[in-house]
């Protein structure tokens, strides 16, 4: 990651661990680095392990990356602590509504996500040999790697998450 760079995430992954397909109304917002934080605490140590992040969100939001400590794997909404104790219940409630957030290139989808098409997303495409995003600063991780075609191919009758087509 390089600060300029810019990230496409959303609040809902479309499943995960314990959902197939997702239900709950989606939201988008893209996410550009602004500041690279190097010696991040670690989460479950009392050293330092690595590179932390934090971006700029396209609702206004700070979110971090293995900040303020490493060892996360999704990005979430920031505050330092000083300034979210000065927010009203109703504020703070309304910051860590969307708390956690995800990249979308890391799921398998059936086709490219709507919102992708808008104006403003020249930084992501979309793979069909993989069904994956991906940002074109890297391009396709799977075609890179020379990697087949996933066994299973979703379609947009199964696949189809609210929100995302």
């Amino acid at each position: 990651m390089n600060i300029n760079d810019t990230f496409l995430l959303v609040n809902v992954p479309p499943y995960y661990t314990f959902t197939i397909n997702e239900t709950k109304p989606v939201k988008f917002i893209k996410v550009t680095i602004v500041t690279e934080i190097k010696n991040v605490p670690s989460e479950f140590e009392d050293n330092t392990r690595g590179t932390g992040y934090l971006a700029k969100g396209s609702d206004g939001h700070m979110y971090g990356y293995d900040y303020p400590r490493y060892g996360y794997s999704s990005w979430t909404r920031y505050l330092p602590d000083n300034v979210f104790d000065t927010l009203s219940e109703e504020q703070k409630d309304e910051f860590i509504k969307d708390l956690i957030w995800w990249d979308i290139i890391n799921y398998q989808c059936p086709a490219k996500a709507k919102v992708c098409n808008d104006i403003n997303m020249e930084f992501i495409d979309y793979c069909e040999k993989h069904q994956y995003h991906f940002y074109i600063r890297t391009g396709c991780k799977r075609c890179n790697a020379n990697m087949a075609s996933p066994k299973i191919i979703m379609n947009q009758l199964k696949h189809n998450w609210f929100g995302w087509y």
